[in-house]
């Protein structure tokens, strides 16, 4: 593990981008849960751009028809957070510590779950069960690969 960097960290978030949405039809087994008829993946990444001072959180969701493998749905939003004095807490291409990419995956996994909610609202995809709560640190240990996350986690 890292060395904790001893300054607070100050940031907001200064844009949301949704940048993708599509949802397709497809067919729909009324004897099967929807859940058990798609898969989910999700995927992040974290982009640093020392000039402007901030991050940009790109994550991006997936679901799949578990039978045809036709992507049914697909949400890709950029979360952009102003950081001050960002450099302090970069070293070359990794952040001193865990502290900023923690919060940050935080902060944007729990209003991307938001954004998911209204987006699949009154669509077939609506009653899903929503995405789990999941402790930003495993995030870290997932890297950029894309992330199956299931209720367990």
């Amino acid at each position: 593990m890292k060395a904790k960097h001893s300054e607070q960290l100050v940031f907001r978030i200064s844009e949301i981008l949704n940048r993708k949405f599509i949802i397709s039809d497809f067919p729909l087994k009324k004897t099967k849960k929807i859940e058990d008829q798609v898969k989910f993946e999700l995927k992040f990444k974290l982009s640093p751009d020392l000039k402007k001072n901030n991050i940009d959180v790109e994550m991006s969701m997936l679901f799949t028809h578990i039978d045809t493998n036709k992507i049914v749905c697909n949400l890709d939003t950029s979360f952009i957070f102003d950081i001050v004095d960002l450099s302090n807490y970069i070293d070359g291409s990794t952040f001193k510590s865990d502290q900023i990419p923690v919060t940050l995956l935080s902060v944007s996994y729990s209003t991307f779950r938001g954004i998911i909610s209204e987006k699949l609202n009154g669509t077939k995809l609506g009653n899903i069960p929503p995405l789990p709560l999941i402790d930003p640190k495993k995030f870290l240990s997932l890297g950029n690969r894309p992330t199956k996350i299931s209720k367990d986690e």
